[in-house]
């Protein structure tokens, strides 16, 4: 059976032929972070890794993917929403397949007649009067069954309730919190607190105005690669790669001279450290402020 990591580099190749760039971007990157991946566990790039392995770095990639999506969404890009989305589809045909919420409701269903038939027909035998010849009979049997059936509904059954969202008639009890709400009415006293609006002339809500610590966010955009380097220092020893996308943050202090070109120092919240990268490799997405001095 094909691996999936050659199965993607076969299809790569068919984008590259058919020229369809995005999805020849989408999978580029998926290989650099196969790449990646083989490095973080100190093996041979040229290795590949397993099924498994592979769909644990896709479904990392896809995560950044619907991040990015979000932080866009928040920055009011529509037209960096619609180029995420589009790459996110790419990648979501490689995610592994998620059992329909109808096939789980289906399977609790069944179970739950299986075990309420097996335990009608053992009352109904009992009732009529028919015993087993040995101990070890039809009694015990249907308890076993019985126990086993309950059991997998515990394990299934249960899941899917709480986990794909069958609907319970549990909510209708929290209407009777509602009535708890009506102590509240005791807090009106303390408008006695009032008089502490006194200390609002104080000068600490101008110390609040920090409009230089809110984050620029940015992403990674290589118009000839799948993504960038991030490096220790300015032109220093690189930590990983970024893929095209990865959503950064610029900190707040003047760009670096290394090597004849500029260094950003940027924060990854997806890997949640900082480092430097190529002033021409970043775009922001967020207006940077003002203090640019």
């Amino acid at each position: 059976m094909e691996m999936l990591q050659q199965k993607i580099r076969d299809e790569m190749k068919a984008a590259m032929v058919a020229k369809d760039q995005v999805r020849l971007d989408v999978l580029r990157g998926i290989l650099s972070g196969f790449t990646n991946e083989l490095v973080a566990k100190k093996r041979k790039p040229s290795e590949e890794l397993n099924d498994d392995e592979a769909q644990v770095v896709i479904t990392r990639i896809a995560k950044q993917r619907k991040e990015s999506i979000e932080q866009f969404k928040k920055a009011g890009r529509d037209d960096l929403v619609l180029e995420e989305e589009t790459q996110y589809k790419v990648i979501e045909v490689y995610l592994p397949k998620m059992m329909e919420r109808g096939e789980v409701d289906g399977l609790v269903v069944s179970a739950i007649h299986l075990a309420l038939a097996t335990l009608c027909g053992a009352a109904t035998l009992a009732m009529a009067g028919f015993r087993p010849p040995t101990v070890f009979g039809y009694s015990i049997g249907a308890a076993v069954l019985l126990a086993g059936v309950l059991i997998f509904i515990g394990f299934t059954g249960a899941g899917a309730v709480f986990g794909a969202g069958i609907g319970l008639p549990t909510m209708i009890p929290s209407d009777t919190p509602t009535s708890t709400l009506t102590p509240t009415a005791s807090r009106t006293p303390t408008a006695s607190l009032t008089p502490t609006a006194s200390r609002t002339p104080s000068p600490t809500p101008s110390e609040t105005i920090t409009p230089t610590q809110t984050p620029v966010v940015a992403v990674i955009n290589v118009e000839e690669g799948s993504g960038a380097f991030l490096r220790l220092t300015p032109a220093g020893q690189a930590l990983t790669t970024l893929l095209n996308g990865t959503l950064v943050h610029l900190l707040p202090e003047p760009a670096a001279e290394a090597g004849g070109k500029l260094w950003l120092h940027i924060y990854v919240p997806a890997l949640g450290r900082d480092g430097w990268v190529l002033q021409n490799l970043v775009r922001a997405v967020t207006p940077q402020p003002g203090a640019t001095p």
